[in-house]
């Protein structure tokens, strides 16, 4: 607000104020006083902005005021426009909005059971930049603490603004802040990124296959269908957007770029079974006796057939992400990321046991292969709970960070063979740490990435021998390599090499935003599922980047399990399809990892004869995250299975290392 008073004391000048809570100040809780001479003809009228003097959007108005996004478990809309209706018959997606410069942004975190942080994912370059019209105080908006509440910013600039949250980082918001003096919606003329790229072009290749990202993501109706003969259409809004080349026609550009129309390829089953089952998280399916989406697809393995599908109506269940077995598999643990619980289910009649509360939005859970212990990330806080073998209590929860510091917010983490050590990827703090499993030392806390801001580490694989650990760096797309002992970086895998930004180009295989990277129980392959759409096929050994596949939007989970006869399929999940990819590493058993083919495409989509406990109401088969394979076969695991789960392993697979 602006006020005319006597300046003597002050002086003439811009006073801001704020809340000295680190996390309600990054939220916005502040403000300015703007001082002017009672001389100066300045008439002391408060600026419409954060401030409820402000003009709240529902109209057409030219000038400055706010918008509100709600933050929301509902799959495709965490950022919802308050207006979303309103807006999206012309936007197709109910999580970007058009504003004037000069207006405000309210988030509020009404519609969500888990805790979030809103962050900028992208914004103008001059933005950043007091001096050309930005706020440095406030763009990059980043809250340094997960947790339940809201924020609010002031966009000043023209140009495209891209908000995520970094606990859930496919949740995205958009807005474009419009010059109405200009012909067409202003992108800018370049933007910087969160992992620290400055002044990309809009024009260019990865500023436009991000916004072609963002429109897949944020609308369900864009999804991948393999279940329907329709080829695949993403619908883009009809308009002129302006850029560093000036004003370009958005739907050409992006179909002349990434196609339209595609024809999906067909369903499938792998020639060879598998062993056992498959549990897959299909964390958007919704149903009909819940409010919040998500349910567990089992499929089994000798003839490709879904077996169950799980939702739990009973309790909720809220965006199931990862699971995990106990010794016996007579139990799976299952998180719920967007809520405060892990649930336990009963494997053979796919019935809950238990609900426990264990922290904010736990994302990934894993045993400890001696004890027996689940060992959980409890992704929206700073830790690992660890739950006794056999009890259904917490014993206590390993602090990620020491005292006082930044929260780790720890997410796919993973367990050495011998049961000593807990590496956990610390998406908050940019860095990977591992853990005594027995007292909770701190024993290493290495920075990964390519040593630029923002890495986002989400995902860890270790060699069987636990002699190296691999950091998946959404981000960076990049992997880091550590000593699986002491920490030690030993080496950086760039996944975007052979990709040029600007011009889109690709020379070689390319791994665009990575997530779940896990290495073969026999350490001789890692498969890393990029969400950008590449299976990236990587010998562990040597670092090298082998070979791509094709996956589908939003590619996410990577898991391996046995193949019958000898061998391990990887099965992979994409979020924004329905289908499961079954990847054959080394198809014709000469150890050559060039032959690494996709073998199999199953659907998710269940139909009337598959055993249900709800039933599928909306968004069939989609949202594919966390996945497990039963039986367990990784080192150290697969030693302790049970006769009857082990029976149909061979002996190499029953010891992968030798």
């Amino acid at each position: 607000m602006a006020a005319v008073v006597d300046c003597a004391g002050v002086g003439p000048g811009v006073w801001q104020y704020h809340c000295h809570v680190m996390s309600h100040m990054e939220s916005g809780m502040n403000g300015k006083f703007h001082i002017v001479a009672a001389d100066s003809g300045a008439t002391g009228d408060s600026i419409a902005g954060a401030s409820p003097r402000g003009a709240i959007f529902g109209n057409n108005s030219n000038e400055a005021g706010l918008v509100t996004f709600i933050m929301s478990d509902e799959p495709g809309s965490w950022f919802r426009s308050a207006r979303g209706d309103l807006l999206s018959p012309v936007t197709h997606t109910k999580s970007l909005e058009i504003v004037p410069p000069g207006s405000s942004v309210h988030f509020i975190m009404a519609d969500t059971h888990g805790v979030h942080t809103v962050t900028s994912l992208l914004w103008p370059t001059e933005a950043g930049h007091n001096a050309h019209g930005g706020d440095h105080f406030m763009i990059p908006f980043d809250q340094t603490k997960a947790y339940r509440g809201g924020g609010i910013v002031q966009l000043n600039v023209p140009g495209l603004y891209v908000f995520t949250c970094k606990i859930h980082p496919y949740m995205f918001g958009a807005v474009i802040v419009d010059n109405s003096a200009t012909d067409g919606l202003d992108l800018g003329n370049t933007i910087d990124l969160v992992s620290g790229i400055k002044e990309l072009p809009t024009s260019s290749d990865l500023a436009t296959r991000l916004l072609r990202t963002f429109f897949v993501a944020t609308t369900p109706s864009n999804w991948q269908d393999f279940t329907s003969s329709a080829p695949w259409h993403v619908n883009y809004p009809a308009v002129d957007v302006v850029t560093d080349l000036g004003k370009l026609p958005l739907v050409p550009v992006l179909e002349s770029r990434y196609g339209q129309n595609i024809d999906l390829p067909p369903l499938f089953k792998p020639g060879t079974p598998g062993v056992g089952e498959v549990w897959i998280n299909t964390q958007f399916e919704k149903t009909a006796g819940k409010t919040k989406p998500g349910t567990i697809t089992v499929l089994d393995t000798s003839d490709w057939t879904l077996k169950r599908k799980i939702a739990l109506p009973q309790i909720n269940m809220n965006n199931p992400h990862n699971l995990w077995p106990n010794r016996d598999h007579s139990m799976i643990y299952q998180t719920q990321w967007f809520d405060t619980k892990l649930t336990l289910i009963d494997q053979k009649t796919g019935k809950m046991i238990k609900n426990i509360q264990v922290g904010d939005t736990p994302s990934h859970v894993v045993t400890l292969p001696t004890t027996d212990d689940a060992t959980v990330a409890i992704n929206g806080e700073n830790g690992v709970v660890i739950i006794p073998a056999g009890t259904t209590e917490i014993k206590h929860m390993m602090p990620t960070q020491h005292h006082g510091q930044a929260p780790a917010n720890p997410h796919g983490h993973w367990v050495s063979a011998d049961g000593k050590r807990i590496i956990t990827p610390n998406i908050n703090t940019s860095d990977t740490g591992i853990y005594d499993a027995e007292t909770g030392e701190i024993i290493s806390r290495t920075d990964t990435g390519k040593g630029a801001p923002g890495p986002h580490p989400i995902a860890i694989g270790m060699m069987p021998d636990s002699s190296k650990v691999f950091a998946a760096n959404l981000l960076h797309h990049s992997i880091s390599v550590l000593d699986g002992n002491n920490g030690a970086l030993l080496d950086t895998i760039d996944l975007i090499k052979n990709y040029n930004p600007i011009t889109g180009d690709i020379t070689g295989p390319v791994g665009v935003l990575p997530i779940q990277t896990p290495v073969s129980p026999d350490g001789k392959v890692m498969v890393t599922a990029a969400t950008g759409g590449q299976i990236v096929v990587i010998d562990p050994v040597t670092h090298k980047i082998v070979k791509m596949l094709p996956c589908d939007a939003g590619c996410h989970g990577a898991n391996f399990g046995a193949k019958q006869g000898g061998g391990y399929y990887a099965y992979v999940t994409s979020k924004f399809s329905n289908r499961l990819l079954v990847v054959d590493p080394d198809p014709n058993g000469d150890g050559d990892l060039i032959d690494a083919d996709i073998v199999g495409a199953i659907s998710m989509v269940a139909d009337v004869s598959v055993a249900k406990d709800d039933a599928v109401s909306s968004l069939p088969g989609y949202g594919g995250q966390g996945l497990v394979a039963l039986p367990n076969v990784y080192n150290g695991w697969v030693q302790n299975l049970s006769s009857e789960w082990a029976a149909g392993l061979t002996d190499s697979q029953r010891n992968p290392v030798h």
